[in-house]
């Protein structure tokens, strides 16, 4: 039985094009692999639907942190102090898909 031996990448070490092609295989139920052999039309294609319209991941994320937002205002005393990206956990990580785009083209 083959092994898998593990990948060459630290997850610190993923670029943000990385970042997006493991999303997008989530979203769709593809391999990396299968990713990769997509035309850049069709990455640019669901790229730009990240940016306008969210993948399923960051809309769950948003939807969470909404919820989130409500409780945490509705339980305090000054519901000001919060907003809904305080319960983004990857708000810090938002990866902007037209700097995928430049990457892929350069090769990243």
């Amino acid at each position: 039985m083959e092994r898998f031996p593990g990948g060459s990448h630290q997850p610190s070490d993923l670029s943000p094009a990385d970042c997006f092609r493991c999303r997008l295989a989530i979203a769709l139920g593809l391999t990396l692999d299968e990713i990769s052999a997509m035309k850049y039309s069709e990455l640019q294609t669901w790229a730009a639907y990240d940016a306008k319209e969210l993948l399923p991941d960051r809309r769950q994320e948003l939807q969470l942190a909404e919820v989130a937002y409500l409780i945490a205002a509705s339980n305090s005393r000054t519901p000001s102090r919060y907003t809904v990206s305080d319960f983004m956990p990857s708000v810090d990580q938002k990866q902007d898909p037209l700097a995928f785009l430049q990457e892929l083209k350069h090769g990243g």
